[in-house]
């Protein structure tokens, strides 16, 4: 009978979960360094997991974190601890930001909605620019209205010397 080659089943615990979290909302996502974290600070883990981190290639220690993220970020799952339930909250904002798709309609809609509330906004600057200038204000002038001229010809005859 040959020896298993897989080693038995080693449990993620509580302390693991809260290094990955913690690792994975600094690192937004970069699973190389959310690795580099949690090997910095294994000597926190039980010895099994210790272990498994000293001696396992990065892809499946990748699965194990990637897994843990998933299983806790589920809706439905109950998290006891208020930090861990404060991560996986803050895991879940920072994912859905990423997953949602836009509706190509919707991004149409409202980007008439914004031209159209630009132009009332240039139509509105338009008209509160006065033209000319406010003649309310009392600027300490009198108002000086022109005479209309009379024709040129008439004036020249007006003039006595003229004659």
């Amino acid at each position: 009978m040959a020896t298993p080659t897989r080693k038995s089943h080693t449990e993620v615990s509580f302390m693991e979960q809260l290094i990955i979290f913690r690792a994975y909302t600094k690192s937004r996502c970069n699973w190389s360094l959310v690795l580099d974290e949690v090997k910095r600070q294994r000597d926190k883990l039980p010895q099994a997991a210790m272990e498994l981190y000293a001696c396992t290639e990065g892809q499946k220690l990748k699965r194990r974190m990637a897994d843990q993220v998933r299983k806790l970020t589920k809706d439905g799952m109950t998290i006891c601890n208020p930090e861990l339930k404060r991560l996986v909250e803050e895991v879940r904002a920072m994912d859905s930001r990423y997953s949602q798709k836009s509706d190509p309609a919707s991004k149409r809609a409202n980007l008439k909605r914004l031209n159209a509330s630009k132009e009332v906004e240039r139509e509105v600057a338009r008209i509160s620019t006065p033209l000319e200038q406010d003649d309310t204000q009392d600027d300490g002038q009198e108002d000086q209205v022109e005479e209309p001229q009379e024709s040129r010809s008439k004036q020249i005859y007006s003039d006595p010397y003229c004659r």
